[in-house]
């Protein structure tokens, strides 16, 4: 509310000097959007390089790890996992078939 409180105290100037500045943003902001325009390509393009060089070292490291998993595999062949063999399900005596009530 100071605004409000500024003007019934009559004080203007702090609205005429916004107006003001106001009017003259037109008039500077191409300026210093042109000023700005070059440092902005740069950023740009260091940027483009920055990612390039990091593509290069990833790929770089991937090519390395490759190499040395393909040489572990040949050093040490796979060998079969042992596995359990399943659990027999729990038989009825007298017919051979599951038991329903061992089964849970």
């Amino acid at each position: 509310m100071s605004i409000l409180d500024d003007i019934k105290e009559g004080g203007r100037s702090t609205i005429t000097l916004g107006f003001g500045v106001l009017s003259l943003v037109p008039a500077v902001l191409p300026v210093l959007a042109q000023g700005a325009r070059p440092f902005l390509k740069g950023a740009v393009k260091g940027g483009l390089v920055c990612l390039e060089k990091g593509q290069e070292a990833v790929a770089e490291i991937r090519r390395v790890l490759d190499d040395v998993a393909a040489e572990s595999r040949a050093e040490h062949p796979a060998r079969p996992i042992h596995r359990p063999p399943p659990p027999a399900e729990p038989m009825m005596p007298s017919t051979g078939e599951p038991d329903p009530e061992a089964m849970g």
